[in-house]
């Protein structure tokens, strides 16, 4: 009886959210059977890693093996070339802004997430007055933006009182009620 030879991949690892499970991605070429030019294709394989050892990006080999499940029909056999696994340290942003701001006679920030992004928002204001820079809110760098004839419009509508009566004619009229299905055409009889 002979030997079956299982096939071998090299490919990159792209997830390893699983346990004990990673997608690999491994890229190939083909040439266009029209065109003739070599076209990039890429077979995403999911495979069986017992120890969890690889990582996102490393390059590994795989092997083919009995089903483990639905979809993992392949084994990582070894690690070809580890990828660097940066360590990202998350900076404290806006931190100097919020000390600033204390330093300057304001309030402990409170809890909230709202009031603390107001907060932080006064901070780079103040912050940016404090560096000689003339800071203008959100709101009317947003209102300088627009053009001239809608910022005199909001002018003129903030400034005339609304009626009322002329709100209510202004409110949006009931919902359209569903259109009838139409009802089907039958088929017409021959006559001979």
């Amino acid at each position: 009886m002979e030997q079956e030879r299982k096939k071998i991949q090299i490919g990159t690892v792209v997830s390893d959210k699983m346990a004990k499970t990673r997608v690999i991605t491994v890229q190939w070429k083909q040439r266009h059977p029209l065109y003739q030019r070599l076209v990039r294709k890429m077979s995403r394989f999911m495979a069986h890693d017992e120890k969890n050892e690889s990582h996102r990006g490393d390059r590994v080999r795989i092997i083919e093996c009995r089903p483990m499940s639905k979809g993992k029909r392949w084994r990582i056999i070894e690690i070809l070339q580890r990828a660097e696994q940066v360590e990202v340290a998350p900076e404290e942003v806006g931190a100097s802004l919020i000390e600033e701001f204390e330093a300057k006679g304001g309030a402990a920030l409170a809890a909230t997430p709202a009031k603390r992004a107001k907060a932080v928002a006064a901070a780079s204001v103040t912050a940016a007055k404090v560096r000689g820079k003339a800071a203008a809110p959100a709101s009317a760098a947003k209102e300088e933006a627009k053009p001239k004839r809608v910022r005199a419009k909001k002018a003129e509508a903030a400034e005339t009182p609304v009626a009322p009566a002329a709100a209510a004619e202004a409110a949006p009229k009931a919902e359209k009620k569903p259109r009838a299905k139409k009802a089907a055409k039958e088929p017409e009889e021959k006559k001979a």
